[in-house]
C-alpha cells in the first residue's frame, strides 16, 4: 500500500513538473511529457552510474598506486525502488499518449 502511493504520487509530481514547464517553455504539452519522462528517468539512471564509476576508478587508482587494498571495485547494479518504478510507469504512460496523440500522422 505505502509503494502504490509513493509511485502515484511520483507519476501526479512529474505530470505537474513537466506542466509547468512546458508553459514556461512554452512547448505542446505532449511533446514535453514525452521527452521530459525520458530525460528525467535517464538523470536518475546515469547519476548513479556515474558515481559508481567514479568510485571505481579512484579504488583501482589508489590501489595502483600505493598497493592498498581499499574498497574493491563493484559493478553498477540498477535497483528499483518505489520512486524509480513511478519513473518508468510515467514514461510507458506518455509515450502511450503520445504515440495516440500523433497516430493520426502515422497512418496517413
Amino acid at each position: 500500500m505505502k509503494k502504490s502511493i509513493i509511485i502515484l504520487i511520483t507519476i501526479a509530481v512529474e505530470f505537474i513538473i513537466l506542466y509547468l514547464v512546458s508553459c514556461f517553455i512554452g512547448w505542446n504539452y505532449i511533446d514535453t511529457v514525452f521527452l521530459g519522462s525520458i530525460l528525467v528517468l535517464g538523470i536518475s539512471w546515469l547519476l548513479p552510474l556515474y558515481s559508481n564509476q567514479v568510485n571505481n576508478r579512484f579504488n583501482a587508482h589508489s590501489k595502483a598506486w600505493t598497493g592498498n587494498e581499499g574498497e574493491t571495485i563493484k559493478p553498477y547494479i540498477f535497483r528499483l525502488n518505489a520512486v524509480i518504478i513511478g519513473q518508468i510507469i510515467f514514461m510507458l504512460i506518455s509515450l502511450v499518449i503520445t504515440f495516440l496523440y500523433y497516430f493520426q500522422y502515422f497512418v496517413n
